[in-house]
């Protein structure tokens, strides 16, 4: 054979033989993004999605209410009401009273009205007496004079209406009027009513307590002597009103 034929013929050789050993290039990195945690719009990588689905969803806290703002609404309405018969001490809003515990309280039917009591009957007499606590806001229902007589003209007379009976009484922190009237006492269902029934044989016991963040105003009425055998209670009782502590 021709030697340089030869030479070539394995020169040839030798390179496929070489060419036939090399491992393949690797294939080409996709650029799609899909597989790449991070990239916009894609979907994130196994780790991040697992540690967004292991943490649960904060709920909702409740409000979380301060002291001096929880709710008060029912002990409110209980302060507002006096206590029951027997126990001393009754609550007249933003003032306390103590009182005989057969003074029997019950419902005050009014926004103005603090309180109301029934009293005992005296023997003869078939109705119980009332006694009606008013408040009307600091300084608020009028001068003493006035509801004075107003509660002179409660009753049925001809002419000018008798006085009644008209005296005072003070304490350190606190002055009372009080009127006690007899007669035929014009008796109304409802305060603003036309029309009234005559209830005679009737006392009235009025009275205007002046103190700080008052007055506060006290009427009584009934049969006579049911009336006046309660009348050195009721003093006494206004004499005890006191603001209660804040």
């Amino acid at each position: 054979m021709n030697r340089p034929l030869l030479a070539i013929a394995l020169t040839a050789v030798t390179v496929l033989a070489s060419s036939a050993c090399r491992e393949p290039p690797p294939p080409a990195t996709p650029k799609s993004g899909v597989d790449e945690p991070g990239v916009k719009g894609q979907p994130a990588a196994p780790e991040q999605a697992t540690a967004a689905a292991d943490e649960p969803a904060e709920a909702p806290k409740p409000e979380v209410l301060k002291p001096e703002k929880q709710p008060v609404r029912a002990e409110a309405a209980a302060d507002s009401l006096p206590a029951v018969a027997g126990e001393g001490t009754v609550q007249l809003g933003a003032f306390s009273m103590k009182c005989p515990p057969e003074w029997a309280t019950q419902p005050a039917n009014g926004t103005m009205r603090l309180a109301r009591f029934t009293w005992p009957k005296a023997d003869g007499d078939d109705e119980e007496p009332e006694l009606i606590a008013f408040f009307f806001g600091v300084g608020g229902g009028g001068p003493v004079d006035e509801n004075i007589d107003r509660w002179r003209k409660q009753f049925v007379e001809e002419g000018e209406p008798a006085p009644g009976s008209l005296d005072a009484f003070e304490t350190d922190s606190l002055r009372i009027t009080l009127l006690d009237k007899s007669g035929t006492y014009m008796f109304k269902e409802r305060p603003m009513a036309e029309g009234f029934t005559p209830k005679p044989g009737w006392r009235l016991l009025g009275a205007v307590v002046e103190l700080e963040g008052g007055p506060l105003f006290f009427r009584a009425t009934g049969p006579d002597a049911s009336v006046a055998a309660q009348r050195d209670a009721l003093i006494a009782a206004l004499k005890t009103i006191a603001p209660r502590p804040s």
